[in-house]
């Protein structure tokens, strides 16, 4: 009984795909990399629906280095957090592959970490915001 519950395929509730896109300049570097993972439920149920997406963009400049790195998480559905997009994070480099910002949203835009690097990778600045919804009475 055992051996056959193992040769049975297992049944799951998540589709789950992987896509890739890679874009070059015409000497044959890379241009833009393109990553999306997606995870969403098999069944449509109306209170029981669930679709997570990792979408990362890597561009580059012509020499090779990276140049923006774009990270966004987004989810709709009833499980984890009450926000559509989870995660938002954007990296900039100089073309000397040196980190020159980067930028971090979490759970759309209610707390923001932005931080700025000169030429060398040292931090000159550091903001940090966190907004708070203001519930109204219904007049």
């Amino acid at each position: 009984f055992i051996l056959f519950l193992l040769a049975v395929p297992g049944f799951s509730q998540y589709d789950r795909t992987q896509t890739i896109q890679i874009d070059t300049f015409s000497n044959g570097q890379i241009f833009m990399y393109k990553k999306t993972k997606r995870i969403q439920s098999k069944k449509f149920q109306l209170h029981e629906f669930y679709l997570r997406q990792e979408d990362k963009h890597k561009y580059f400049f012509p020499n090779g280095k990276l140049s923006t790195e774009v990270t966004r998480i987004t989810k709709k559905g009833t499980y984890g957090k009450y926000c559509y997009e989870i995660k938002f994070e954007q990296k900039e480099y100089y073309k000397n592959g040196k980190l020159k910002s980067k930028e971090v949203n979490l759970c759309d835009c209610y707390k923001v970490k932005k931080y700025q690097y000169d030429e060398r990778g040292k931090r000159i600045s550091f903001e940090f915001t966190k907004n708070r919804w203001i519930r109204r009475k219904m007049d």
